[in-house]
């Protein structure tokens, strides 16, 4: 069950922070951060190689010419060819407002999706159950600052007990704003015994939660970090980590 944290303070604008606490059916920590011109994306690079418990590393953060998205949960599967990026980087090409993008990806991968959980459930369903079954499948956060107005959008798939797929009405989010999902506990944790933590530029918060989760749960989530900041003239890797051997831009 997710559980939210709203926080408020006061630095240059008032931010409302959200923490999700409730984990995907998969490892990896996104953190977006958006300012009153900028939204910052922060992701890790750990990833299960087709469920299994062997591990490794790939970009989990997309772009398009004036947008960009990161993702966490069930990314991608050999047995359907299953490749939840490339349909993602499909969407972000569309020429057309973020909320039509995200609309655009949701149709998009919803059955790919359906398909890949359903091979799951059939051959491995021990794995499957104790992965997916009632748990949010697949989480993605769009980014892009429009008309100078930063704004961001959760799109959110669940896995209902029977294995069927259910789509969360978007969330969106405008300036002054944290958001994480995946792993978080050690954020959470954090969160509460520095009450100052928010002082920090967008950039720091990302290096020091990703860091958190990663030295709290290393076999899930793991280095290198990619941070993007997109603005209205242009989206920048301030550390493209992975993403600068998986993607070209």
């Amino acid at each position: 069950m997710s559980v939210l944290h709203p926080h408020l303070f006061q630095t240059l604008i008032v931010l409302a922070v959200v923490i999700i606490t409730g984990r995907s059916g998969s490892s990896t920590t996104i953190v977006a951060v958006s300012t009153n011109d900028s939204v910052f994306l922060g992701a890790d690079s750990i990833v299960a190689l087709d469920g299994t418990s062997a591990m490794g590393r790939m970009c989990k953060i997309n772009v398009g010419d004036n947008s960009a998205a990161a993702m966490a949960g069930h990314l991608a599967d050999s047995a359907t060819s299953f490749d939840a990026a490339t349909l993602l980087r499909k969407a972000l090409s569309t020429p057309a407002a973020l909320a039509l993008k995200a609309h655009t990806f949701e149709r998009l991968v919803r059955q790919p999706l359906q398909d890949s959980l359903d091979y799951g459930r059939q051959n491995v369903p021990v794995l499957f159950a104790s992965k997916y079954a009632g748990k949010k499948a697949l989480q993605t956060i769009f980014a892009e600052v429009e008309s100078g107005k930063p704004k961001m959008i959760v799109s959110t798939f669940r896995v209902a007990e029977n294995g069927s797929l259910t789509a969360d009405e978007p969330k969106e989010l405008g300036s002054g704003q944290v958001y994480v999902f995946g792993e978080s506990a050690a954020i959470a944790k954090y969160q509460t015994g520095n009450p100052r933590w928010n002082e920090a530029d967008p950039v720091e918060i990302i290096r020091k939660f990703l860091a958190l989760e990663i030295e709290d749960e290393p076999n899930l989530v793991g280095a290198p970090l990619a941070i993007i900041r997109i603005t209205s003239r242009e989206r920048r890797w301030i550390e493209p980590g992975q993403c600068a051997s998986d993607q070209s831009h």
